[in-house]
């Protein structure tokens, strides 16, 4: 065989000089170290949700060992279904409460199980420490452990909020951390969610759905992640009937994912999306679809809420449309931040023009966001120009066809879809005659809260993190003034309310001064550990550099933008 050549050819190119052949790093000045940005730990955000988290449990510990129990009204019944359960049969809406023994009831005309028009996902679940607690001897043991229960699947669903936030909002990761507190810090979710209510697993299940939906249209379809969105799709429905368009998003999410994310003919496109669109309906079928069909045979209709009208002598007060106005809007706004029946100190006064104020300041940043979005929007059309023919074969793929953009732009919709579809149910349901209670609304807490997070960090000093922080300082010194005033009910004394704090808590038989002493200080550890995690992950981005061979660069007109544009 011959052997190549010692001496190079003419035509063969020249062996790069040695200057050429040096790192770039020498020729490249040195960035200074103080203004280089530290990268954040990966955990710095979970570090920030875990305090959040600790600081919501801790206050709905509080309302769990204060509020008397049965003293809300829909406790009894809500208790009265898994008591039921616990015995092996579903009570229907015309079933009489079973009361646990030795326990009182505040509401005597309302022995009726008028909570049974709903699936029984969280009767079967708080049966548990219910029966267990009957079987010890200790009824009131179970409550109070059905009482945990509740708190601690609505923690999950703060959880469930910050993931949904990561998903939205990668390249701002201290947004997970204030979307969590905003979903956290409504005063009167605290409270439902230290309760026996299914409120608590309803929001859980929601919003674990949505941001199983969402992590499916932006990294794309898998047999693992259909699966568990059909899963959760299917414990969402079994939970709340105001979890069905929850449900029925995610069955969409679902085929919209394989669309956008398959790169296969148009027809076997379109199976595929039929397929996993039908996959998540089916399991939210099978899973739920008898407990409607039996509320359909049982009243009338798939809900049970035309039965439960009669049972109160609900009449119609009129039109959706007469109520879809800006009034009723305010008032729902003031109910979910903080009032519940019988409890409207603190949505008015001062509270009330809080809240009012905290809601324009996130409307604000939306605004600006927006704004941001349409000033680089423009920019970008304006610097395209007619790429080289040379650097066609080069060239990234443009933002609008990627599809992890799409199915992030997907995402963003349906995860502020459910809120708006909720709250129009939320004003027919209130039209029908119905109540007017904002916890309808929790299921679709995950969408306002990560919307709201983006849009504080697009104001000034959002980088830094600095109103978020301010708002949850808001939030926690609001939620403690809420308990406070549940218990006091009235305006008293400092003595007289430690008094009454000391009287709700004896209940329990634990001391209050080491019981406010403990609370306190988890909640400033709480506070402590979420302001540090924004602050920590706050400040400029810092762009990833393209991994691109010299030769094969694209031309400035070509380079993909920094991502991040849904929060300016």
């Amino acid at each position: 065989m011959r052997q190549p050549s010692r001496h190079a050819s003419p035509e063969a190119p020249r062996p790069a000089s040695r200057e050429a052949s040096r790192p770039a790093s020498r020729e490249a000045p040195r960035p200074a170290s103080r203004e280089a940005p530290r990268p954040a730990s990966p955990r710095a955000p979970w570090i920030g949700v875990g305090g959040v988290v600790v600081a919501f449990c801790v206050l709905g510990a509080l309302h769990l060992l204060t509020v008397a129990p049965f003293l809300p009204a829909d406790e009894t019944p809500h208790t009265g279904y898994a008591v039921v359960v616990a015995n092996g049969s579903l009570p229907t809406l015309d079933t009489p409460t079973p009361l646990l023994p030795g326990m009182p009831t505040h509401f005597p005309e309302r022995l009726q199980v008028y909570t049974a028009n709903h699936p029984p996902l969280f009767y079967w679940l708080a049966a548990v420490p219910l029966r267990l607690g009957i079987g010890a001897g200790r009824p009131i043991a179970g409550f109070y452990a059905a009482r945990l229960l509740s708190l601690a699947l609505s923690a999950i669903g703060i959880v469930a909020v910050a993931a949904l936030a990561r998903l939205l909002v990668p390249d701002r990761p201290a947004v997970a951390v204030s979307a969590a507190g905003l979903a956290a810090g409504i005063p009167p979710f605290q409270q439902i969610a230290a309760l026996v209510h299914n409120d608590g697993l309803a929001f859980a299940a929601a919003s674990a759905t949505i941001a199983a939906s969402a992590l499916v249209l932006v990294r794309g379809p898998s047999a693992r992640r259909i699966a568990v969105l059909a899963v959760l799709a299917a414990a969402a429905a079994l939970t709340r009937a105001t979890n069905l368009p929850v449900s029925a998003l995610a069955a969409l999410a679902a085929g919209a994912a394989a669309l956008v994310h398959s790169g296969r003919p148009p027809a076997r496109r379109l199976a595929a999306g039929v397929a996993a669109c039908g996959a998540v309906g089916l399991a939210t079928l099978a899973a739920s679809g008898w407990f409607y069909l039996r509320n359909l045979r049982l009243y009338g209709d798939v809900t049970g809420v035309a039965h439960s009208r009669v049972i109160f002598g609900q009449l119609p007060r009129g039109t959706l449309a007469e109520f879809l106005t800006f009034d009723w809007l305010v008032e729902v706004h003031d109910l979910l931040w903080g009032r519940l029946a019988g409890v409207q100190q603190l949505a008015t006064g001062g509270a009330a023009v809080t809240y009012r104020a905290l809601t324009l300041v996130i409307l604000a940043g939306a605004a600006l966001a927006a704004a941001r979005a349409a000033v680089r929007a423009a920019h970008r059309r304006a610097r395209q120009a007619p790429a080289p023919a040379s650097a066609s074969t080069t060239a990234r793929v443009p933002a609008a066809r990627d599809p992890a953009v799409r199915g992030r732009a997907l995402a963003w919709a349906l995860a502020l879809a459910v809120p708006a579809l909720l709250y129009v149910s939320l004003i027919g349901f209130f039209a029908d005659g119905g109540g007017l209670h904002a916890r309808y609304l929790y299921p679709g807490l995950a969408g306002l809260a990560v919307g709201g997070a983006a849009a504080l960090s697009a104001l000034p000093g959002g980088r830094r993190g600095l109103p978020a922080i301010a708002v949850l300082g808001v939030h926690l010194g609001m939620a403690s003034s809420f308990w406070v005033t549940w218990v006091a009910r009235v305006d008293r004394s400092h003595r007289a309310v430690l008094a009454e704090i000391a009287r709700a808590l004896a209940r329990t038989g634990l001391p209050a001064t080491p019981v406010l002493a403990v609370a306190a200080a988890l909640l400033v550890a709480g506070f402590a550990a979420a302001a540090w995690s924004i602050r920590r992950l706050g400040g400029p981005r810092v762009a990833r550099p393209l991994a691109v061979a010299p030769d094969q660069a694209a031309p400035p007109s070509l380079r993909p933008e920094p991502s991040g544009a849904a929060a300016g």
